[in-house]
């Protein structure tokens, strides 16, 4: 099967969502940065996708939060997930969502990263559920 010019997998390949020091470009064939920034010199390999980061309301939230050491499990549950699964509606989000669906059902090897070392804290793991409710296989770590 060919896709923008690519030949894909015929199989499904899990979709493997990490932090940035396990994003490594040359394994995968596309690599997203869910992110709200990320550094110019870092677009040459990696595309970013800002509709699956964090809000800048909602990360500065959690800048705050982590700032006045009151980062942890109670208000990622309580505050940062809440309002991240809301803004996660957006149509632009459920577009990004549908193309990654859309992509591992090609079989095209695709990573997610963003920049957060502890995967329990990190909205990773609310992408890598919705993914998951929409049949898509994921490696989270």
């Amino acid at each position: 099967m060919k896709i923008k010019g690519k030949i894909t997998h015929k199989t499904p390949v899990p979709i493997v969502i990490t932090n940035i020091r396990s994003a490594d470009h040359k394994k995968y064939d596309e690599v997203w940065g869910i992110v709200s920034f990320m550094s110019p010199a870092n677009l040459k390999y990696y595309k970013q996708v800002r509709s699956l980061a964090p809000s800048v309301d909602l990360f500065s939230k959690f800048t705050r939060l982590k700032e006045n050491n009151n980062w942890n499990i109670e208000t990622f549950n309580t505050i940062y997930k809440p309002q991240f699964l809301k803004e996660m509606q957006s149509e632009k989000t459920k577009a990004s969502l549908k193309t990654l669906a859309k992509l591992y059902k090609s079989g095209e090897r695709i990573c997610l990263f963003c920049y957060c070392s502890n995967v329990e804290l990190c909205h990773r793991k609310l992408i890598a559920n919705l993914l998951e409710d929409m049949g898509v296989e994921v490696i989270l770590n």
